[in-house]
């Protein structure tokens, strides 16, 4: 088999993303493997989901893949004065 067409690794990535918050749900902490095309909202978002549902492994999976993958971003930044 050929290499996937780029429709295949849209599916690929959207049923990766839909099934994210399942895994985080049972505390699957291997979610972190799919993370790649993840935004940083989308890290925080799952994290947020983590949190809530005392999903302890999920939580620190995340927190470290966030730390890692986002260490340059700074949280402020979304914050402008006017």
């Amino acid at each position: 088999m050929g290499k996937p067409s780029r429709a295949a690794n849209h599916i690929i990535g959207l049923l990766d993303k839909w099934t994210a918050y399942g895994r985080v749900l049972k505390d699957d902490a291997t979610v972190v493997d799919v993370l790649d095309s993840f935004t940083m909202a989308q890290v925080t978002e799952l994290l947020n989901l983590a949190i809530e549902n005392s999903c302890t492994g999920c939580t620190a999976a995340l927190l470290e893949y966030k730390n890692t993958h986002f260490a340059d971003f700074d949280p402020m930044d979304v914050f402008t004065l006017e």
